[in-house]
């Protein structure tokens, strides 16, 4: 019943803690002690995540405890959106696994249909998100999977962090759903090792014809970064020569005898057209981002400088 201050202490009455939505406070009140309850469920949303299944399993059955609300059939799962479907209160199909499976039979591309996942989870249209995942992941991921050499890791990885890109807008997450979080650092590497894994033979075959034809000063550089690769020390070395004699030459073999033995080598160029002229060549400023701490850095100073005339004057 509503809350009320002349109700407050009264036998059998609880007033309810205040809650985070601002919502009226309520006053439980116990008619029979041969039924105990003490406070109403409110309502939540499948954006809240686990607790959204917390309280559908508690409107279903009663449970002793946290662990005892995750414990079905005897088996205590990992999260409450597993124990839920365990139970059966969420049938497989719904109306917005029809709208999915629609999507794919328009042949939707694999972008679009990962934005309508996106928009589907924002909008609380998917009562059960990890099931519908598992069941589409195939679909929702297959222009990485192809783009990727047919890895599932890496296009699960690239498609889960682009719906992530597309939640953010709504300001949510993938954990908000109980969606898997990628790891992008480990799936990056491991994309670059996929990247030479089928031309490791071909590799080592050019670089071996390569080191034939390089002069003693190529050779003398190439041996100077092999031996720090094969010894794993560190090395820093500034390579400088006119143009034409073959400084191009000796980073493209030593790129090719690194991956030729299934290790990465990340050759960078300060311009796009200058990326072109190594195998797997990449622009500075993406791969470090220098970019974005030259703009940071050049924004902090312009900053420093304008409080520094403030001052002045």
């Amino acid at each position: 019943m509503k809350f009320e201050a002349h109700n407050e202490g009264r036998q059998n009455y609880y007033a309810e803690k205040p809650n985070s939505q601002d919502s009226p406070r309520m006053h439980v009140v116990l008619r029979s002690p041969a039924y105990h309850h003490l406070t109403r469920i409110h309502h939540v949303r499948p954006s809240d995540g686990d607790v959204f299944y917390l309280r559908t399993i508690l409107l279903e059955t009663a449970a002793s405890s946290f662990t005892d609300a995750r414990t079905i059939h005897g088996i205590l799962h990992p999260t409450y959106q597993e124990a839920a479907k365990d139970a059966g209160l969420f049938t497989d199909h719904s109306e917005s696994t029809q709208t999915l499976q629609e999507a794919i039979s328009s042949l939707h591309t694999p972008r679009q249909l990962r934005w309508l996942f996106a928009d589907l989870l924002a909008n609380n249209c998917i009562e059960y998100p990890l099931t519908m995942w598992q069941q589409f992941h195939h679909q929702l991921c297959y222009d990485f999977f192809l783009r990727h050499h047919n890895s599932e890791s890496l296009a699960h990885a690239q498609g889960l962090l682009e719906i992530q890109n597309f939640l953010t807008e709504h300001g949510l997450l993938l954990c908000d759903f109980g969606l898997p979080q990628p790891d992008f650092i480990q799936q990056e590497t491991e994309a670059e090792l996929q990247r030479w894994a089928d031309h490791t033979h071909v590799l080592q075959q050019h670089a071996d014809e390569k080191y034939r034809s390089l002069n003693d000063q190529q050779r003398y550089v190439f041996d100077m970064v092999w031996n720090a690769v094969q010894t794993k020390s560190q090395l820093l070395l500034f390579l400088d020569g006119k143009a034409g004699v073959g400084k191009t030459t000796v980073v493209n073999n030593l790129c090719d005898a690194i991956c030729a033995q299934k290790q990465i080598a990340l050759p960078t160029a300060t311009s796009a057209f200058a990326a072109q002229l190594y195998s797997g060549g990449r622009t500075t400023h993406s791969v470090f981002k220098v970019f974005s701490l030259l703009l940071f850095w050049h924004l902090t100073n312009n900053h420093s400088r304008s409080q520094s005339s403030k001052i002045t004057k």
